[in-house]
C-alpha cells in the first residue's frame, strides 16, 4: 500500500474490516496493520467490534491479565434459526469453548498431539507421504512447470489430519470434498461481518449438514478407526452425553485449524526457501530441526511471518481498559496475530527472517487454547522442507511473486509453482 494506509482507508470511508478486504490489503494487510498499530492499536469499528494489533494487548488478552476474557462464538451471527446446521455445528467445536468444555474436548484430543505421539507415530508416515507425493509431482514433463501448493502442500496437509482425526473418508476425492466442506464452514468463522452474506451461510448450511451426516454414519456404521481422536472424541462424548453434532463440530472444526493453517505454513516455507539461492536452502535443512537448529528456527519464523491462525476473538467478562479505551462486557475483541508479531516494539527487524531471533511469537497463539497441534505442524513442516530440498535442491520458481486470495483466517496463497529439475 502506498502512503499511509489507515489513513487512506477512513479517507475513502473504509471501516477496518472493508480495508482489509480490500485487493491491496489481501496482499499486504501488514501496511495497514503496522499504520493501525502506530495511530490506533486498540481500535473499535462501528461495526461494534474491537481489534487490537499490538503484541501486548494481544498476549495480555491471551493470558487474560486484564481480567477475566471468554471466547467468543461465531454462532452469534448466525441464528440457529437461520442455518441449524451450521449453528450446531459450530457449537461443538473446542476453538470456541471455555473451561470446562473446552478443557474436556482438549483432554480427549491432546494425547494425539503429544510430542511423542508426532515422532512416534505421524512422522514417519509423513516422510512417506511426501516421498510419494513428489514421485508423482516429478512424474511429468521434463522442465514441466509443478504447483507444489495442490500436487505437495495441500495433500500433504490434508492426509495427516484425516488421518490423526480419524476422518472417515474412502479415497482422495472424498477428502476433497470433506475438506471443502469444512472450508464453507470456515469462511463463515472469519470475524469479518463484512465477508458474511446470505449465500456463503446457505453453504456453510448446507456443508455443515453434510458433515454431521458423515460422522453420524460413521459412528453407526462401527466405522471408526481405533487410536484416532475420533475414537477418543466419542468415548468422550458417550460418557458426557454430548450430542453426535458436538463430535462433528470438533472433528471438523479442529481439521479445519490444523490443516489450512499447515497449509499456509508449508507453502509460505517453501516459497521462502525457493527464494533462496540453492546453498542457503541446503544449509537451512542439513543443518538439523533440533529446536537451536536452523530448519527449527527456519519453520518458527516463517509461521511468526503468516501467522497460520490471523486472529482470534475473546471478550471481557466485565469489562475492561486497555490504553485508557473502556471496552465493555461482551463487545467482541479481535486479538489480530498477523500484526502482533510483527510489531517492531517486540521484534527487531520484524519483516525479515532471523533464524537467530529468540523472542517467542505468537504463531500458535498462548494460554489456554495455546494450539493444540503445533507440535504435529512444526514437524510436518520440518519434514516435508528436508525431503524436497534432499529431492530436489536446484528446484527453482517459475515466478518469484506471491499472491494472495480470501481475507482473515481465511487468507490463502493461491500458487507455489516451480521448475523441479
Amino acid at each position: 500500500m502506498d502512503g499511509d494506509a489507515w489513513e487512506v482507508a477512513t479517507r475513502d470511508g473504509d471501516t477496518i474490516e472493508m480495508a482489509l478486504t480490500r485487493p491491496a490489503a489481501v496482499a499486504d494487510p501488514d501496511s495497514l496493520y503496522a499504520s493501525l498499530r502506530r495511530q490506533d492499536p486498540v481500535h473499535r469499528s462501528p461495526s461494534g467490534d474491537w481489534f487490537l494489533v499490538g503484541y501486548r494487548h494481544v498476549e495480555d488478552i491471551l493470558r487474560s491479565r486484564h481480567g477475566a476474557w471468554i471466547s467468543v462464538s461465531p454462532r452469534r451471527r448466525v441464528p440457529a434459526g437461520r442455518a441449524p446446521h451450521l449453528h450446531a455445528l459450530l457449537g461443538g467445536s473446542p476453538i470456541y469453548l471455555d473451561a470446562p468444555a473446552h478443557t474436556a474436548q482438549r483432554q480427549a484430543l491432546a494425547p494425539h498431539f503429544t510430542p511423542a505421539a508426532v515422532v512416534v507415530s505421524r512422522v514417519p508416515d509423513i516422510v512417506t507421504r511426501a516421498d510419494q507425493l513428489l514421485d508423482a509431482a516429478a512424474s511429468g514433463p521434463q522442465g514441466a512447470v509443478v504447483d507444489l501448493l495442490s500436487a505437495f502442500a495441500q495433500r500433504l496437509t490434508r492426509r495427516t489430519m484425516i488421518d490423526v482425526l480419524g476422518i472417515p473418508v474412502a479415497d482422495d476425492a472424498a477428502a476433497a470434498r470433506w475438506e471443502n466442506r469444512v472450508a464453507a464452514v470456515a469462511l463463515v468463522a472469519d470475524p469479518l461481518p463484512t465477508a458474511l452474506s446470505a449465500r456463503r451461510v446457505e453453504r456453510a448450511d448446507t456443508a455443515a449438514e453434510k458433515i454431521t451426516a458423515t460422522i453420524a454414519e460413521a459412528i453407526t456404521n462401527g466405522a471408526v478407526t481405533p487410536g484416532t481422536a475420533f475414537e477418543s472424541l466419542l468415548t468422550w462424548a458417550e460418557a458426557t452425553g454430548a450430542p453426535v453434532g458436538e463430535v462433528a463440530g470438533a472433528l471438523a472444526l479442529v481439521f479445519g485449524a490444523g490443516h489450512f493453517t499447515s497449509l499456509n505454513l508449508l507453502s509460505v516455507a517453501l516459497w521462502e526457501l525457493l527464494c533462496m539461492s540453492p546453498g542457503e536452502r541446503t544449509e537451512i535443512v542439513v543443518g538439523g530441526e533440533g529446536v537451536r537448529g536452523p530448519l527449527h528456527a527456519f519453520v518458527d519464523e516463517v509461521a511468526r511471518l503468516v501467522s497460520p491462525v490471523a486472529t482470534a476473538h475473546r471478550t471481557p467478562t466485565d469489562g475492561a481498559c486497555l490504553d485508557g479505551a473502556s471496552i465493555p462486557s461482551g463487545d467482541p475483541v479481535v486479538l489480530v496475530f498477523a500484526a502482533a508479531d510483527r510489531d517492531p516494539e517486540r521484534f527487531e527487524s520484524p519483516d525479515e527472517i532471523r533464524l537467530d531471533r529468540r523472542t517467542p511469537n505468537l504463531a500458535f497463539g498462548r494460554g489456554e487454547h495455546h494450539c493444540i497441534g503445533v507440535h504435529l505442524a512444526r514437524a510436518q513442516a520440518a519434514a516435508a522442507l528436508t525431503r524436497f530440498v534432499t529431492r530436489f535442491p536446484d528446484a527453482e520458481l517459475e515466478d518469484k511473486t506471491i499472491e494472495w486470495r480470501g481475507v482473515g483466517n481465511s487468507r490463502r496463497v493461491t500458487h507455489v509453482r516451480a521448475h523441479l529439475a
